[in-house]
């Protein structure tokens, strides 16, 4: 069936837009199904937010190649089809490393470059924490790396070391 074209090339075939619309307490969904058991459904819920919901993992590729997966156990993969922690990086290839890139592109001094916080949460308060933190210092290609420490008030960490662009450690 071709809506929009006079020759489709798959069972149907829209040449244009497709709007699924919804009753003021529904919600329209779009299904792909191969069996009862290995389906996954997509909609916009009344929140506006996007859900993907499959019956096992649900993968992202780009050109045909795997960039990402999301396993039944939500576990997320980046270069992996099998991620075993909550987040799971891996590069392939000689020379190569997996990397994460924090960035600020705030081009003033003693910008924050990035911060990776470890913490323990017990489910409504936030309790001690690390904070790993760069920063660019002055109008130089160098800056610093500083760790912190913080109780339950994360509104002032309290510094425990820095690492200079000069390489020299204070602790």
């Amino acid at each position: 069936v071709g809506i929009g074209t006079a020759s489709p090339d798959e069972a149907l075939e829209v040449s244009g837009n497709i709007k699924l619309g919804a009753e003021s307490n529904t919600t329209s969904s779009l299904l792909f199904e191969r069996s009862a058991a290995t389906r996954c459904t997509q909609y916009v819920d009344s929140s506006n937010l996007f859900h993907i919901n499959a019956a096992g993992q649900t993968l992202f590729d780009i050109n045909g190649t795997e960039a990402m997966r999301i396993d039944s156990s939500g576990n997320v993969g980046i270069g992996t089809t099998s991620p075993n922690e909550p987040l799971t990086i891996e590069t392939a290839g000689a020379g190569l490393t997996s990397t994460i890139n924090l960035r600020n592109t705030e081009s003033s001094d003693n910008t924050r470059g990035g911060t990776i916080v470890y913490n323990v949460n017990n489910g409504s308060t936030q309790t001690n924490a690390v904070f790993l933190q760069g920063f660019k210092t002055g109008n130089t290609s160098g800056g610093i790396f500083t760790v912190s420490t913080a109780n339950s008030s994360w509104s002032a960490p309290t510094e425990r070391m820095r690492i200079d662009s000069s390489g020299n450690v204070g602790i």
